[in-house]
């Protein structure tokens, strides 16, 4: 991903980094599915559910495709009832990927936000990108995007 893009993205500016750095369709699975988990918290942030809800579906598609542990992720998304705390040991993804999915989940699943948003802050260790998203995404004290 373009410096560019992380920047606007991490601004809250996310049509304008839809624009300058498009999603490619020859993306690894991970690759394309962690990208939309990104956008799709970015579009939670902005308060944009349905644009959310999209690139989450996009997530799933593409994590679906993966092996074990990508395709327990996308159930993991794809659920209306929160997760428990042995289905989320279960997913064995990078730490900054594991970090994306515990805030994307923190947001689908309002009830278990604190839990979820506390592991995710646990994992992002990586000051690169998206850590200033995540660190906004999961502000102790804030009520779900």
């Amino acid at each position: 991903m373009a410096a560019w893009f992380q920047g606007l993205l991490e601004q809250g500016r996310v049509a304008e980094a839809l624009k300058a750095n498009p999603a490619d369709p020859e993306d690894s699975w991970e690759e394309s599915g962690i990208y939309a988990l990104v956008v799709s918290l970015a579009w939670s942030l902005e308060r944009n559910t349905a644009e959310a809800g999209q690139w989450r579906d996009r997530a799933i598609t593409a994590l679906e495709t993966g092996n074990a542990d990508a395709w327990r992720a996308a159930q993991l998304l794809r659920r209306d009832v929160a997760s428990t705390e042995a289905e989320l040991d279960a997913v064995y993804l990078a730490a900054n990927s594991k970090a994306i999915l515990l805030a994307c989940l923190s947001v689908r699943h309002p009830a278990r936000r604190d839990v979820l948003a506390s592991a995710a802050r646990r994992l992002n260790v990586e000051r690169g990108f998206p850590y200033h998203l995540l660190q906004r995404a999961t502000q102790p004290g804030t009520t779900a995007p």
